[in-house]
């Protein structure tokens, strides 16, 4: 396994390192002598599947067909589309001649936004790969519903997000008899095979006073069950700059107004309310966050922010600004934030900057939970894995997984750092401690041979940020604790790699108190579902991910018990009893069908 060589301070935890890809590899599914060349940002799935835009040169390769993409679906690299290669549903003769970074799930789809015809045509759309074959989702002038015909998508679409299940949302321009510029947008789920419309701008917004429409449309977030999560603006009789822009949340083809500029805020605050609302997301278990700003009473350019979430569909604050800084001296308090990333768990990660201390030490990156609010890293202090003078300097906005994991991006300071070594990948091990992954101007092994090193010298790194595995979109870190990533080295050439961080707590905690205990048994058997029928009251029981809480998942459960604050792994007699029962339901259901 390869392994970056580093000044790492001894911890308990090992992260291991392989190189997926590499500039020079032979490029499965091309011709003799194509060779890699580059590469997009990899995302990651929790089998450990990535999937990444690559780039070729060799024999045959021309600007026309150097560009494809790449995942592994069960076993090695397998191309799944290039440029240059007839485009499934088009017209005959048209060939995709771009794409952008795809988006796979845990079933192996693959769902991207293909460009079509010559430089500068406006033709392009969705398409997704299902157990290897191609499909058109949504295309340019094509039509939308049997039932409107001359109703066409039009030339824009937002990159997909998809499922396990294989439901794909995604946000369109519209064209057609009928379309102006009041009604030239909307968002769609296909799901079971049916292409539905969620929202359309001109279409009354659910929620609102009749007459309120809404005007513009943002790209949608997608959970596991389905739910489709939009952002939208506001036209109509009342609407005016302190109420129109608002989220809401599709479920089943039916639409809720979540929450909208100028409705209350804070709950012990009378006439504090919303002014503004970014960047929505949404957990398996149906629950939303954002980032949003108030004002009202009280409020000032000191507490005026903020990051809101529900829980079982009831809104709360999460984090505030002008509240204590957690884990920071004493009258430092929170300012500003950056979006948030949401696990099933309802934890919440976001970076934040400060008021209060000096500009060196004015930013950081948070983990809210039920429990605690934790410090991840904080501008100033030391930067593990490197020399003492080297402090973080600045952060891109985290990642985040079901079980807390946390990695980001950042930038760094102090004596020894110059361009070439001042921006490094940071993550939390299995032992819940910060770690450097990799780092410019470090030595890197990309050997996957144990037993022989091949070292270069990191000259970028790169991954994809603010992200999670629970909205349908791309992430570079699963629910296993593996983290995709990107490398550049000085010698020109560059590869895919994945660190292996593992856990910082089982998966199979599901009440999060340190423990896999028969309380952790009785939540996973109020939520079993059975194979193929999706999850109920506690996704955080769908383990393997794979849409529904059935046999597979009691036996990840079962593998993980220890018993309340133990680490044995001899199942209790409760525990025990739970899982003959369960074996017995199961069979009994087995037979009857």
């Amino acid at each position: 396994m390869a392994c970056a060589v580093l000044n790492a301070t001894p911890v308990a935890a090992q992260v291991t390192y392989e190189t997926r890809a590499f500039i020079g590899d032979a490029a499965p599914g091309t011709g003799p002598s194509v060779v890699f060349s580059g590469f997009g940002n990899p995302s990651i799935n929790n089998n450990g599947n990535i999937t990444f835009v690559g780039f070729v040169t060799g024999a045959g390769v021309t600007s026309a067909n150097n560009t494809g993409i790449w995942s592994q679906i069960d076993g090695p690299l397998q191309l799944t589309v290039r440029e240059g290669g007839p485009a499934p549903g088009a017209e005959q003769g048209m060939l995709f001649r771009d794409f952008s970074d795809p988006v796979s799930n845990n079933s192996g789809d693959i769902a991207f936004r293909g460009f079509l015809g010559n430089l500068g045509s406006p033709d392009n759309g969705i398409w997704m790969q299902s157990g290897g074959v191609i499909n058109t989702i949504a295309q340019f002038q094509g039509s939308t519903t049997e039932l409107e015909p001359d109703l066409l998508f039009g030339a824009l679409f937002f990159r997909p997000v998809v499922n396990v299940s294989g439901d794909i949302a995604f946000y369109s321009s519209l064209t057609g008899t009928g379309v102006n510029a009041t009604n030239a947008e909307g968002i769609w789920l296909k799901s079971g095979g049916v292409l539905n419309l969620i929202a359309r701008a001109g279409d009354n917004a659910a929620g609102t006073e009749p007459g309120v429409v809404f005007s513009r449309l943002f790209e949608p977030v997608l959970n596991i069950a389905g739910n489709v999560v939009f952002r939208a603006e506001l036209a109509g009789m009342g609407v005016d700059f302190g109420n129109d822009s608002g989220i809401w949340l599709d479920a089943g083809g039916s639409s809720t107004l979540v929450v909208r500029e100028g409705m209350q805020a804070v709950e012990n605050d009378p006439g504090v309310v919303f002014s503004n609302i970014l960047r929505p997301v949404i957990n398996d278990a149906g629950d939303l966050a954002f980032l949003g700003s108030v004002q009202g009473p009280g409020v000032d350019n000191t507490n005026g922010a903020g990051i809101w979430a529900t829980s079982g569909g009831e809104l709360g604050l999460v984090v505030r600004a002008g509240d204590d800084a957690p884990s920071t001296e004493q009258g430092v308090i929170f300012d500003l934030f950056g979006g948030p990333v949401f696990n099933v768990a309802g934890e919440v990660a976001f970076v934040a900057t400060l008021d209060g201390t000096n500009s060196s030490s004015n930013t950081g990156i948070w983990v809210k939970s039920s429990k605690e609010t934790r410090l991840i890293a904080r501008t100033g202090d030391h930067a593990p894995g490197t020399n003492p003078d080297v402090v973080f300097n600045g952060f891109d906005d985290p990642i985040l997984n079901r079980a807390g994991t946390t990695a980001f991006l950042a930038t760094l300071d102090g004596a020894s750092v110059d361009p070439t070594n001042n921006e490094g990948i940071w993550a939390t091990d299995s032992d819940g401690l910060l770690k450097l992954i990799a780092r410019e101007g470090d030595l890197f092994n990309i050997s996957n041979d144990p037993f022989a090193e091949d070292l270069r010298t990191i000259s970028f790194v790169s991954l994809i940020t603010n992200s999670d595995e629970e909205n349908g979109q791309r992430t570079s870190l699963n629910n296993t604790g593996q983290l995709a990533f990107r490398l550049g080295f000085t010698d020109g050439q560059g590869g895919i790699f994945v660190a292996n961080l593992g856990l910082p707590r089982s998966p199979a905690d599901f009440d999060l108190d340190g423990d896999v205990d028969d309380a952790d048994f009785g939540l996973a058997f109020a939520a079993f579902t059975g194979p193929g029928n999706g999850p109920t009251s506690n996704p955080l029981a769908d383990l393997d991910s794979d849409g529904d809480v059935d046999d597979a998942d009691f036996g990840l459960a079962f593998a993980a018990f220890t018993g309340p604050g133990s680490v044995s792994n001899v199942p209790e007699p409760g525990a025990l009893a739970m899982l003959v029962g369960l074996g017995l339901l199961t069979a009994r259901r087995r037979r009857v069908a």
